[in-house]
């Protein structure tokens, strides 16, 4: 994996988890969690870690990217 990658990865990774487990929000089971972006790099991972909960997770991602 080249390093420019291997570096975002970890940032990601610790963004999705934080935004769950921040306490921005206390996630339970039960909840409804929208996921908007989920086709992103912190929302591809925001899906897997909500599934530690038995929550159902309503997943929003569009087909095509624009790009700036």
């Amino acid at each position: 994996m080249p390093l420019d990658f291997a570096g975002s990865f970890s940032a990601t990774a610790s963004t999705a988890y934080w935004g769950l487990h921040g306490g921005f929000y206390p996630l339970k089971d039960g909840d409804t969690i929208a996921i908007v972006g989920a086709s992103s790099s912190v929302g591809s991972f925001l899906v897997q870690l909500a599934q530690e909960w038995d929550v159902k997770i309503i997943a929003v991602a569009s087909k095509k990217m624009k790009r700036a």
